[in-house]
């Protein structure tokens, strides 16, 4: 995405805006692509503003790179995907269906001193005249006469109407047509309903088609009612934004000490370089330029975390300001719609930042030295980096819990675990059933063969260590590393406990529970849990003392 925007940026630079913003409020009239005061505004559902030649180019070099196969494209700006109003047509006539800023085109007019604004309800029926006036609910110019039919109409005489000049002084650039109320599948058909399952708004028609076979519905009026929560919207984003900030200062930190620490081991580097004189200047050269491309590819991993956590600021900030605007000034519906298509892009921006802070390490460089060769003409290292990582857990974490306040819930996918074969063991005659490993050098394994055994294994070799005969057949085996004791759950509804003692396994003890079905069984956060009949207890109480 990053790598399109760029290479568009290059081609609107030529030209297609025009000149740099008149209004002293330049950030609104400026497009987020070529930085010039915006030509033909176009507006997206997620109420990001560009110019008409950019945003085509945009979608224009989206398609080229998948090979026109695509059916949708991405705000540029935070990602929310939009579905254009004609996707069965070619991309080059998308950007032509996407709805016109009137807002920002009539403030830049404005601005420019240009007093002759076009109506905008005229236009549409090809009729051109100047516009005095401005619907702040319809979001459109009005001359003179179309300004006293709207004042006439049962549906529109009590909406806010005022001077044209007025209207320039106090907007805020926000066009509320920019979020539909009409379904995007049929356009003629107004958003009705919510469909619990998809969490999606939709149409009528939409419910004997896309929907059929859904069952959990309710009105958009009543999901409204139900979610009273949006009068702290503003301040939920606000913590979010507060969250994140603090989020990006300390990658910041990170990264700059990570920089100072390369810095430190050049430097270190440098002084063996003197030291050794002319006869070890080409190592030391050879040494910085690895230095620096380890540095590069973790400043690139760096910034590439800093970046998503910017532009995951700029969107809260960019959510701030509209949910206040969609609030004061839009319908619920708007405001239900704006909601949640800004919970969808926030669980897809949370699940990216997810992706790119699960495991990430603190890296801290120090020089370890070589030992001298006798013959310097032979030597091909100066010296090799050292790294310190340090697993940096929960960083995320309070951006996580505000979303999830806000209603936006995300988990972790198989796609960020992972598994890694260590060794294989084979043992003859064996039925290994479970296992755990209770230590750096052991492992306990329940045998289910017909003498029923508990073996200790070297975690290394795979010998057997020690064993130990029990009556049930193993099932599940859990650690308890505070009493170095293994609790053995076996098929029979059974519980026995062996006491670890350095390389031997004490005789299992059975546990007895009065008239208790015993299942499965388990550890949490060093307690050992298990589940009896229709509860989840803890062992303490059933502990033996150990030797």
């Amino acid at each position: 995405m990053t790598h399109v925007l760029q290479e568009v940026k290059k081609k609107v630079k030529t030209g297609m805006a025009v000149s740099k913003p008149l209004h002293e409020n330049s950030e609104m009239f400026s497009c987020p692509i070529c930085s010039e005061t915006f030509k033909s505004p176009k507006i997206l559902p997620c109420l990001h503003t560009f110019c008409e030649p950019c945003i085509h180019e945009f979608i224009i070099s989206m398609g080229r790179k998948k090979d026109n196969k695509i059916s949708e494209f991405a705000c540029p700006i935070c990602r929310t995907v939009v579905i254009p109003l004609n996707p069965e047509e070619s991309i080059d006539k998308w950007t032509s269906k996407l709805q016109d800023n009137a807002t920002i085109a009539t403030m830049i007019a404005l601005s420019t001193g240009d007093k002759t604004q076009e109506c905008h309800a005229c236009k549409r029926s090809n009729e051109k005249s100047d516009a005095t006036f401005w619907c702040k609910i319809c979001e459109e110019a009005l001359c003179e006469k179309c300004n006293q039919m709207h004042s006439r109409m049962k549906l529109s005489y009590a909406h806010a109407v005022v001077k044209i000049e007025e209207y320039g002084q106090s907007t805020n650039g926000i066009d509320l047509n920019g979020i539909s109320q009409h379904c995007h599948m049929h356009p003629s058909k107004q958003l009705e309903i919510i469909c619990c399952g998809h969490k999606e708004p939709c149409c009528v028609l939409c419910l004997i088609t896309k929907h059929i076979e859904c069952k959990d519905f309710k009105s958009i009026a009543d999901g409204f009612d139900e979610n009273n929560d949006y009068e702290a919207i503003p301040e939920k984003l606000g913590k979010m934004k507060d969250a994140s900030i603090k989020l990006l200062a300390e990658k910041e930190q990170h990264k700059a000490d990570f920089i100072r620490s390369t810095e430190t081991v050049e430097e270190e580097a440098a002084k063996i370089a003197e030291m050794m004189k002319c006869s070890i200047d080409n190592l030391f050269e050879r040494f910085k330029k690895q230095l620096h491309i380890f540095r590069d590819e973790q400043n690139t991993n760096h910034n590439v975390r800093l970046r998503l956590l910017e532009q995951f600021v700029k969107s809260l900030e960019h959510w701030m300001s509209v949910t206040q605007v969609v609030k004061d000034e839009g319908s619920n519906t708007q405001l239900f719609v704006h909601v949640e298509t800004m919970r969808s892009q926030m669980k897809a921006s949370i699940e990216e930042l997810r992706k790119k802070f699960h495991n990430e390490n603190l890296i801290t460089l120090n020089l370890k030295r070589s030992e001298i060769v006798e013959q310097l003409q032979t030597a091909e290292i100066l010296a090799t980096l050292e790294e310190t990582k340090e697993l940096l857990v929960d960083q995320t974490g309070d951006i996580f819990k505000l979303c999830k306040e806000f209603g936006v819930f995300t988990c972790y996918t198989f796609e960020e675990l992972s598994l890694r074969k260590v060794n294989t063991f084979y043992l003859k005659g064996s039925d290994i059933g479970c296992g755990i490993s209770i230590g750096d050098e052991y492992i306990v394994v329940g045998d289910r063969t017909r003498e029923k055994k508990l073996h200790m294994l070297d975690k290394h070799t795979g010998t057997i260590i020690d064993s130990k005969v029990l009556s049930g057949k193993v099932k599940r085996l859990c650690y308890d590393f505070e009493f170095n004791q293994v609790f053995i759950s076996c098929y029979a509804q059974t519980l026995f406990v062996a006491t670890i003692h350095e390389r031997t396994i004490k005789k299992p003890q059975k546990i007895t529970f009065e008239e208790e079905y015993v299942g499965a069984l388990f550890s949490h956060k060093q307690s050992i849990l298990l589940v009896v009949n229709d509860a989840i207890k803890g062992l303490r109480q059933h502990l033996i003392p150990t030797a």
